[in-house]
């Protein structure tokens, strides 16, 4: 993932979580003379949803960083994987070195696809 995908996702969540308390503290309620309104315990609750909001982009930032990070290794393991045969045909005198390339392609191809599949299955989480 983006780093800029990652802020933009962070920062979506704090809004979110930010404007779903400012409109549920905004509703009129009724107060009776045993029931005052407390301006300081209004912003203390709002302050403490603010945070754990902010907790929680946190912790989703810094999870989306693993992720991208095993997904990056993954990646650059195939690539090398695949300069490495493709060094060994050049090299050695291969007797059909298209239908090796073919081979090392298709191989290529199905890591591709899981590295894809793993992406899908994380985007479920």
């Amino acid at each position: 993932m983006s780093t800029k995908l990652i802020i933009g996702l962070a920062t979506g969540v704090a809004a979110g979580v930010a404007l779903t308390v400012i409109l549920k503290n905004r509703q009129v309620q009724e107060y009776t003379d045993e029931d005052v309104f407390n301006p300081d315990e209004e912003l203390g609750n709002a302050s403490r949803y603010l945070s754990t909001a902010k907790k929680k982009a946190e912790d989703l930032v810094s999870e989306a960083r693993e992720r991208s990070g095993v997904l990056l290794d993954e990646a650059n393991e195939i690539l090398k994987n695949a300069k490495e045969k493709v060094k060994t045909i050049t090299e050695a005198n291969v007797p059909d070195p298209d239908s090796e390339l073919k081979s090392i392609k298709e191989k290529i191809e199905k890591r591709i696809e899981r590295l894809n599949d793993k992406l899908s299955d994380d985007d479920d989480i």
